[in-house]
């Protein structure tokens, strides 16, 4: 087993100390010389945390300290860190050479997802799901499978749900999915897609599925949706109704 690198160790501990603080990140990294190789033993190691909301100079001088001094003891040399919500703020991005660390980011932000507008999306529902088990279904799709990387998209905008059917063997996007690579490659846990109607049993059993909005829970209700598998069972009433009624007709 390869051993984990310094950097990657200091950022699990800078993770760590965000969590426990209620602050979600999105990504962790280094910059300047350790970032560009050109480091000396004695250089310092400065690291950039991208996180989703406003940290002000006084929290970010305090919050700087004090994961500083939790991780130092490491490493003999100077840990420095530094915290925005936009990366211009963060590190001057243009002027400061980088480096993302790997491994998953943790996010959990609240995203706003809204419905495609389309005609033919009209009859869909939104359906809040479960990431890790829709990319499970979606990698079955050998053709147009997006294995995961490094594509970000910008959550602070509304973003549109993706279309998914179910096929015999997993699930395809119809529409969106450059948008939900992104979102899986950016951390988020749980997304919202659209399903057809006939589709939202799968998507509550295959997917850990919840209605999106109170809105779709009671339209799918009120509409009083059959599933395929209990057409038999509804033709079969309706036939013994109608046999019914023709013996009472038959009889007055």
């Amino acid at each position: 087993m390869a051993e984990i690198k310094f950097e990657d160790k200091i950022a699990e501990e800078i993770a760590k100390e965000l969590i426990n603080r209620g602050i979600n990140f999105i990504e962790i990294g280094i910059f300047g010389s350790r970032a560009t190789g050109k480091a000396k033993p004695t250089s310092d190691w400065d690291f950039y945390a991208w996180v989703d909301r406003d940290i002000y100079e006084k929290e970010r001088g305090k919050l700087d300290r004090e994961i500083g001094m939790k991780v130092s003891p490491l490493n003999p040399a100077s840990i420095e860190c530094t915290f925005g919500k936009d990366k211009s703020r963060c590190v001057d991005f243009k002027l400061t050479p980088k480096r993302p660390l790997t491994g998953k980011p943790i996010i959990s932000k609240d995203i706003k997802f809204i419905r495609d507008k389309r005609h033919s999306a009209q009859d869909r529902f939104m359906m809040e799901v479960d990431t890790d088990k829709l990319d499970k279904l979606w990698k079955l799709d050998e053709e147009y499978y997006l294995p995961k990387g490094k594509e970000k998209i910008n959550l602070d905008e509304p973003i549109t749900a993706p279309i998914i059917d179910f096929t015999t063997t997993g699930i395809s996007f119809l529409d969106g999915r450059h948008r939900f690579a992104a979102l899986r490659d950016m951390g988020i846990k749980r997304v919202v897609i659209m399903v057809k109607p006939e589709d939202v049993k799968k998507a509550i059993e295959l997917l850990d599925g919840k209605f999106y909005t109170e809105e779709d829970f009671i339209r799918y209700h009120k509409t009083g949706y059959i599933p395929p598998e209990y057409y038999g069972l509804f033709i079969l009433a309706g036939v013994i109704g109608l046999m019914y009624m023709i013996k009472r007709w038959q009889k007055s």
